[in-house]
C-alpha cells in the first residue's frame, strides 16, 4: 500500500511539475511572440522612414546652376587683369620651351 500511495504521489508531483512547465513555457511563448510583433513593427517603420528619406527628390535646381555660373563670371571679371597675365605667362613659357623640343 505504501508503495502504491508513494507512486501515486510521485505521479502527482511529476504531474503538477508538468504542469507548471506548460504555463510557464506558454507564457515564454506569448511573451516571445510578443517580442517578435514588436520587432517585426519596430523593422516596418525603420523601412517606411528609409523608403520616405529616399524618395525625397533633392537635387540641383536650375536656379543653383545659374548661381554658381554667375558667381564664376564675377571671379573671372574680378581677377581678369591677374588672369591674363598668368596665361601669358604660361603661353610665353609654352612658347619658349617648344622650340627647344
Amino acid at each position: 500500500m505504501n508503495k502504491t500511495k508513494n507512486k501515486n504521489n510521485v505521479k502527482g508531483v511529476i504531474i503538477g511539475l508538468w504542469n507548471r512547465l506548460s504555463d510557464g513555457l506558454e507564457k515564454v511563448e506569448t511573451k516571445v511572440q510578443s517580442m517578435i510583433k514588436k520587432g517585426l513593427r519596430w523593422l516596418d517603420n525603420r523601412r517606411l522612414e528609409v523608403g520616405q528619406r529616399l524618395s525625397c527628390t533633392r537635387g540641383i535646381s536650375t536656379i543653383e546652376i545659374i548661381l554658381i555660373i554667375v558667381v564664376l563670371i564675377a571671379l573671372i571679371i574680378i581677377f581678369r587683369d591677374r588672369l591674363m597675365t598668368v596665361m601669358n605667362s604660361i603661353f610665353d613659357t609654352i612658347t619658349s620651351e617648344s622650340g627647344s623640343v
